[in-house]
């Protein structure tokens, strides 16, 4: 398992290979969950709702 106090997100990132499945980070490690929550989610989400 990578230790992510030696690498920054960006660098797991860029080292990603197309074609293969993410790193082990990219399921469990709370600060890649963050980012992906500000970048996508905040940003281009918006949530609706109908009542009737």
């Amino acid at each position: 398992m990578t230790d992510l106090s030696e690498h920054t997100i960006d660098e797991i990132i860029y080292r990603q290979k197309p074609g293969h499945s993410l790193e082990q980070e990219f399921y469990t490690d709370d600060r890649i969950f963050q980012r992906d929550m500000q970048k996508i989610v905040a940003e281009q989400w918006l949530l609706i709702d109908h009542v009737t």
